[in-house]
């Protein structure tokens, strides 16, 4: 903090200096001109009190100018990390991924966050194209779309939705903003998308999905990644919105919530926090509505590296970051911080897998837990 943004401080400051040097203890610092002069004594406590306040305000810009360094120094690692691991990526790893991409240096470099010249090719490898979409499959159902040519199949009405969606997605970033090449793209895809899969259709939720995979790859590649992932049944579960189904899902994550984070757990139940009023949400989107850009992204490396168990991990992973305050809240409280998370530069990638690190949700707890519900395996 910068010194003359206190006021307080600038205040302090000048009254000792006053106060300490006068060669006869002045009346204007401390009493009005009218008003006698304070007894010696008085004057002192007020000297001490006027130091008390200095040495709280200096104490109070070093720990807050402490804490402005760190964030810079961890800010220019992590760059320095992300710049250094770049160079591998492209010359040895990506250009020989069967062979490496599963080591496990590789996958420790991956889940600490990748550099984002690398991402779209590392999360559409990763992703795959089980579906084996090619271009001309894209470059067919693209352009039925967009002639809106046909009979009306399955949830095709749906696509009506897009263009009322897209405004309402990733609105802090201009590129999607109405008449840009980005959200041209973005609709372009989600049509398409509606046409390959008319009974499934658009839900709200994909467009963040598909706004993502756009910030790393081209509208192809965008597609291909789109419709395989969900396909997974995890996504494909919540975009069917099969009520059933989806309490499953939560259920899931209530008993992962009750091993992994008792406290919250309980604390949860007592005032009533319902998993499904935030985690639907945070996992249809895979995060990217609830978080900040590069937090989001930083899951999405996670979750192409690990699977649906990092969707999972990432919540409790939250639920940890955010504690204090959500054992400390009332219902209204806890909803307000579960829907509005601190600004990039206090929930960090770092500071997140901090958290995520803290929840003992091995894989091996993690099957277990599936087999007891076993309705959310695919």
């Amino acid at each position: 903090t910068d010194r003359s943004d206190s006021p307080t401080q600038a205040i302090a400051n000048s009254l000792v200096k006053i106060l300490t040097t006068s060669p006869s203890p002045p009346s204007f610092p401390t009493r009005p001109a009218c008003v006698p002069p304070k007894a010696d004594r008085e004057q002192e406590r007020s000297i001490d009190e006027l130091r008390r306040l200095q040495k709280a305000n200096e104490k109070r810009e070093r720990e807050a100018e402490k804490k402005l360094r760190e964030k810079e120094e961890a800010r220019a690692a992590r760059e320095a990390r992300l710049l250094q691991t770049a160079a591998e990526w492209k010359t040895v790893i990506l250009p020989q991924w069967e062979a490496r991409h599963a080591r496990s240096k590789v996958q420790a470099m991956w889940r600490q966050g990748l550099p984002p010249c690398i991402r779209g090719a590392v999360w559409s490898r990763a992703i795959g194209n089980r579906l084996q979409i090619n271009s001309d499959l894209f470059r067919i159902f693209s352009q039925h779309a967009r002639e809106r040519s046909g009979p009306v199949l399955g949830q095709e009405a749906t696509q009506n939705l897009i263009p009322l969606d897209l405004p309402r997605t990733l609105t802090d970033l201009a590129f999607f903003r109405r008449g840009s090449p980005l959200a041209d793209q973005l609709q372009d895809i989600l049509q398409t998308y509606v046409r390959y899969r008319p009974d499934l259709g658009y839900v709200q939720g994909m467009s963040y999905i598909g706004a993502m995979l756009l910030l790393y790859m081209d509208s192809f590649e965008a597609f291909v990644a789109l419709a395989n992932l969900l396909t997974n049944h995890w996504f494909y579960c919540f975009f069917m919105m099969k009520a059933a189904d989806v309490r499953h899902h939560c259920d899931l994550f209530d008993a992962a919530l009750a091993a992994c984070l008792p406290a919250i757990g309980q604390h949860f139940k007592e005032i009533g926090v319902d998993s499904a009023t935030y985690i639907i949400d945070w996992m249809m989107t895979l995060y990217v509505h609830p978080l900040h850009l590069e937090c989001a992204a930083f899951v999405w490396d996670n979750y192409t590296c690990d699977g649906e168990i990092v969707a999972v991990k990432a919540a409790l992973g939250l639920l940890k970051f955010l504690e204090a305050g959500l054992l400390q809240g009332d219902f209204e409280e806890c909803m307000n911080l579960l829907h509005h998370f601190p600004p990039p530069d206090v929930l960090t990638p770092e500071a997140l897998r901090a958290a995520m690190q803290q929840v003992p949700l091995t894989p091996k707890k993690y099957r277990a837990l599936l087999q007891q519900h076993d309705s959310c395996q695919s």
